[in-house]
């Protein structure tokens, strides 16, 4: 009316959040603990530790599983370093790893580091679906349309039955927990962030429920192979022990997939990353330079100790053959706890 040109207001540069609209408060932030820390730990957790790692332990031995966890766990500390240094080389807002790895290396690299990103991230979905649905199937044999049954001899005049989820069971079931998957990320990732914490809950009482199984176990009890925290047992798994296998992964001669360490590595590395949870929640952060640096290193080297006692612990409580076939008796591997666990590694 008076002629004045009120200057139109500038769109906010890249990385930078909207903060405050008029009629509307200014979203809560989250800390280090709630926003990184505990993301970054539910990410790396996964279902590679509840259902493979003490087959792991029995194949590769204690000598060489420490081995293992320190090189899988090396390669993404020095991935969090790297991260780290990006974060703090400057102001940081929202997009997070997007944003980090395109303002350092340029959009031609940030978008093919990218399109890999997203490819593992699609991968390790459709791994975290099988483990579940196995978990299930395990928990539940009656739930299975299929059945498939392995026998086998473990070194005792009786012949052993284990019976192990039919693989056309786990592509169907995964397509049915894949599609409702679908539903609950349109549901956003907002909701996604409230909810999670809560999850987080039965992660941590089941890696309790693991180390009191270990310290309760006793010898023969409940089966045989359980032969609680022993010298003998850790002496006697120290040892790699390779071989041939079935695809159930139960030992067998005539088997046609032979494990090495580098299988293993393989097989493994996917429990140790996870830690771009943290930097996905940049712009809910209150400081986002101090808060990915620190909970992202905590969680890494909290989940790498973890792993690291965990070879020792299950080295020592269990026979050879029995942490290479019946992994669901193991201390703490009974498949029903770990079905809640599992649905919550999704």
């Amino acid at each position: 009316m008076t002629g004045e040109q009120i200057p139109t207001p500038s769109s906010p540069r890249d990385g930078e959040d909207i903060s405050i609209t008029q009629g509307h408060p200014k979203p809560l932030k989250m800390g280090t603990m709630m926003g990184v820390f505990v993301p970054c730990l539910q990410n790396i957790l996964g279902i590679i530790y509840y259902i493979r790692f003490t087959w792991i332990v029995g194949m590769a031995g204690i000598g060489q599983g420490l081995v293992l966890v320190l090189l899988c766990g090396l390669c993404t500390f020095l991935t969090t370093i790297s991260l780290s240094a990006i974060a703090t080389n400057g102001a940081m807002k929202g997009g997070g790893p997007y944003y980090l790895i395109g303002r350092a290396l340029g959009p031609e690299v940030g978008i093919s580091i990218g399109l890999c990103f997203f490819l593992g991230n699609a991968v390790a979905g459709a791994l975290y679906v099988l483990g579940a649905v196995e978990t299930f199937l395990k928990a539940f044999p009656a739930a299975g349309i299929f059945r498939e049954t392995i026998t086998k001899v473990n070194g005792t005049a009786v012949a052993e039955s284990i019976q192990s989820p039919n693989s056309h069971d786990l592509q169907i079931y995964g397509i049915v927990v894949t599609i409702l998957l679908c539903f609950i990320v349109f549901g956003g990732v907002k909701m996604i962030n409230r909810v999670a914490p809560a999850f987080l809950v039965p992660v941590l009482l089941s890696i309790f429920c693991i180390f009191i199984g270990i310290f309760l176990a006793k010898t023969d009890d409940p089966d045989t192979g359980i032969t609680g925290l022993r010298l003998k047992s850790f002496k006697d798994n120290w040892g790699s022990a390779y071989q041939m296998t079935n695809d159930a992964g139960i030992p067998d001669p005539t088997g046609g997939t032979y494990w090495s360490f580098n299988e293993l590595v393989g097989l493994f590395f996917p429990a140790v990353t996870g830690i771009m949870a943290g930097s996905n929640r940049s712009a809910s952060l209150k400081d986002t330079q101090r808060s990915i640096t620190v909970g992202t290193l905590a969680a890494t080297l909290t989940t790498t100790s973890l792993y690291l006692i965990s070879v020792l612990f299950f080295g020592a409580v269990a026979t050879r053959n029995k942490l290479l076939t019946d992994s669901e008796k193991c201390p703490g591997g009974n498949a029903k706890t770990h079905l809640l666990l599992a649905y919550s590694c999704l």
